[in-house]
């Protein structure tokens, strides 16, 4: 099941359908995953714009340039995205329910306020009758007025007769020349009526403490100078890193950077979302059938940092034109 922002357009709640959109990835469209910022202050899954730095070095919002090194974890985003989509369906479900029953029930509103104004002179008429005869009846009764005295706990506690002190652990009353040697032997209890607890008037545990991150995330990868290496010394890497290490150089190289992009957002990620290494070599293999060295490679020139766009625009310019032009016949 695909969710989209223009998921509200149709319901009680259109409003919500911009707040559903900021909290997608500019790059896959979908919610943000282990969300990350760049140096330019845009935020993008982490697996997202790691692919994009590898592809092209650049921010796919500005197109400045930008470096994985420099990705920092979004934790408040991460946190909203987290709230939003637990409650996202169920919000989507009422809104849609409310959209579907304004048009009956308007029609008995405006019915039930015309046979109320029809009516509402008799009801005043009767509402003042009711109210004299009570005013009436009420004049006959006698009431015993109650005086509750206030608590003078709290003045006790504070107030200190001249000449005298606090102990600071129990706090009990004594002369000032006693104080110093009953601390020494105070066990901690009142001598007198027990006064309520300070502790009691403490924030909860819950609203002192924050749920905070348990463990240090691990260590992340840094890459590699694939142009120092030899195709022997890079497959030795490959199988440190517990990867499969066949292929030529090229496909080395791209499987490389494929697995620090995965591991390195995996890094990311909250500690209670964050994926064993099996799983990720599962999502390499994934991509190996996919995009790697088993999938083909032929247009693979376009994504290379030093494509030409605009040469490549100027090349096929007439191609362009004519999907323009069939674009707009429809």
């Amino acid at each position: 099941d695909f969710t989209d922002s223009t998921d509200w357009i149709d319901t009680s709640l259109p409003a919500f359908e911009p707040l559903d959109a900021a909290l997608r990835c500019e790059v896959c469209k979908e919610f943000y995953n282990n969300p990350v910022i760049t140096s330019c202050a845009h935020t993008f899954c982490s697996l997202c714009i790691r692919r994009c730095i590898s592809a092209d070095g650049k921010c796919p919002t500005c197109k400045n340039m930008c470096q994985a090194d420099k990705l920092v974890m979004n934790i408040a985003v991460r946190e909203v995205v987290a709230k939003w989509a637990d409650s996202r369906k169920d919000a989507l479900e009422l809104a849609r329910k409310d959209k579907e029953i304004p048009s009956e029930g308007g029609k008995k509103r405006k019915i039930d306020e015309t046979d109320l104004e029809e009516e509402q002179e008799p009801v005043r008429q009767t509402r003042a009758r009711s109210t004299r005869s009570g005013r009436s009846g009420s004049s006959q009764k006698t009431y015993e007025t109650v005086v509750v005295p206030d608590s003078e706990e709290e003045d006790d506690e504070e107030y200190v007769p001249s000449g005298f002190a606090k102990c600071p652990i129990c706090k009990s009353s004594m002369k000032m020349e006693l104080v110093y040697d009953h601390v020494g032997v105070c066990t901690g209890e009142s001598a007198g009526r027990t006064t309520r607890s300070r502790e009691s008037t403490a924030f909860p545990k819950p609203m002192q403490t924050r749920p905070k991150e348990t463990a240090p995330p691990p260590t992340r990868l840094s890459g590699l100078n694939y142009a120092m290496l030899t195709e022997t010394a890079l497959k030795k890497k490959l199988r440190d890193l517990g990867i499969p290490s066949s292929g030529s150089k090229p496909v080395l190289i791209r499987r490389h950077q494929e697995w620090l992009n995965i591991f390195n957002s995996n890094c990311d990620a909250a500690d209670n979302v964050r994926k064993p290494k099996r799983e990720l070599l599962r999502e390499l293999d994934a991509w190996e059938r996919t995009q790697g060295g088993q999938a083909s490679t032929k247009n693979s020139h376009i994504m290379k940092k030093d494509f030409d766009g605009a040469g490549h625009a100027t090349i096929h310019k007439s191609q362009f034109d004519d999907l323009i032009a069939q674009a707009r016949a429809k």
